[in-house]
């Protein structure tokens, strides 16, 4: 069984407001919250039975 990650479109914004403040403090910040976003994403496509699903 496979899942879909769908994120609304505020999460969406969130994402991009986080990008561009953190940016202007540190790009180094930038690039170490979305390295571990995106490794989370990860851990929960390879586990996703461990997460409650939201609708």
């Amino acid at each position: 069984m496979t899942y879909d990650f769908i994120f609304r479109i505020q999460a969406e914004k969130d994402l991009e407001d986080i990008h561009d403040y953190y940016n202007k403090i540190n790009p180094k910040i930038t690039d170490n919250f979305f390295i571990e976003f995106f490794e989370t994403m990860d851990f929960i496509e390879g586990e996703p039975l461990l997460f409650q699903i939201r609708y």
